[in-house]
């Protein structure tokens, strides 16, 4: 999966609270009214949060932290901390 998560470039904080909003606009016009969002990593959740404040995720959310083997080694290392804390 690296060959192809590594072609990937990182989005910003701001790029994501974007594609946030532009997929509640998205779920909004099917009447989609509560998703789930599983296998986040704290930036992603950092996103929602921001997402969240500036009143652009206007979809009920379920927001899971991700587990493992779903990221890049370097990312997966200090999962077992962040569950624990």
């Amino acid at each position: 999966k690296e060959l192809i998560t590594d072609a990937i470039p990182a989005a910003t904080i701001d790029e994501m609270v974007e594609a946030i909003a532009a997929a509640c606009a998205a779920f909004h016009a099917v009447g989609v009214t509560a998703v789930a969002e599983p296998g986040l990593y704290p930036e992603q959740v950092r996103a929602f949060h921001r997402a969240h404040r500036q009143a652009r995720l206007t979809v009920r959310t379920d927001v899971l932290l991700a587990g493992w083997g779903f990221g890049r080694p370097e990312i997966e290392t200090n999962l077992e901390e962040r569950f624990s804390a």
